[in-house]
């Protein structure tokens, strides 16, 4: 049993990292979705704010010139955000 959120999130994020590596598209027609309702345009950009595993820089459909990834400072351990955020 698991005492505190920390290690519950660990054991979570394991098991997550775990599956995304052994099935790296099982998230690919989410993120489709997602690329289609927002629609980016020149001058628009997509950032990948995850809990560190870099799912979304593994999607080969995003232009790299429209992603960036931003990995959550060590002071916010476990925090979770939106995967795709898009801006002008």
């Amino acid at each position: 049993m698991f005492d505190t959120y920390q290690e519950i999130f660990n054991n979570r994020a394991w098991s997550y990292h775990q599956a995304m590596q052994s099935v790296p598209d099982a998230r690919r027609l989410e993120f489709e979705i997602a690329l289609e309702y927002l629609q980016p345009e020149t001058g628009q950009w997509i950032v990948d704010m995850p809990s560190g595993g870099d799912t979304l820089n593994s999607i080969s459909m995003i232009p790299q010139s429209t992603y960036s990834l931003l990995k959550p400072p060590p002071s916010l351990p476990g925090i979770v955000l939106n995967h795709l955020i898009a801006g002008v």
